[in-house]
């Protein structure tokens, strides 16, 4: 357990890959395709109120925070997976992996038609275990 004296540092050490589960497929994500994807799911009234991160709940709140996610994705401290149903090809959500203080944080964005049927477990569980097998982490001293 880090002390106050000590930071974690995370940092993804591979290219992303596309990781496919038994109903969904997960794209990665380039930058410029993840601000469009989290354009439109932060539209999705009821997944912005999910999300505590979110300040500003208009639509223009909804551009700004996406394009943050895009300028986070190009600086590297953000990996993006888009999660297409096999069955439709279509867009439900994204799988985001964040560097934080902490380590590393995982989200998943589904849009809110897309509630109750168990997309999060089936799309978070595969992309945490890339992302444990994936990152570096290590404790530096604070300065």
């Amino acid at each position: 357990m880090p002390t106050d004296a000590t930071a974690i540092v995370g940092a993804f050490n591979a290219p992303s890959p596309q990781i496919d589960t038994l109903r969904f497929l997960l794209k990665p994500l380039a930058p410029p395709k993840l601000r469009e994807l989290a354009t439109v799911l932060l539209r999705d009234a009821a997944l912005v109120e999910q999300l505590d991160w979110v300040q500003d709940r208009t639509e223009s709140g909804a551009c700004r925070e996406a394009f943050l996610l895009e300028l986070q994705a190009t600086a590297g401290s953000v990996r993006a997976w888009g999660i297409v149903d096999r069955d439709s090809q279509v867009f439900v959500g994204a799988v985001l992996a964040r560097q934080c203080i902490d380590g590393i944080e995982l989200e998943v964005l589904c849009a809110s038609a897309f509630w109750g049927h168990g997309i999060c477990d089936e799309v978070g569980y595969p992309v945490a275990e890339w992302v444990e097998d994936n990152t570096q982490v290590d404790l530096v001293p604070c300065q």
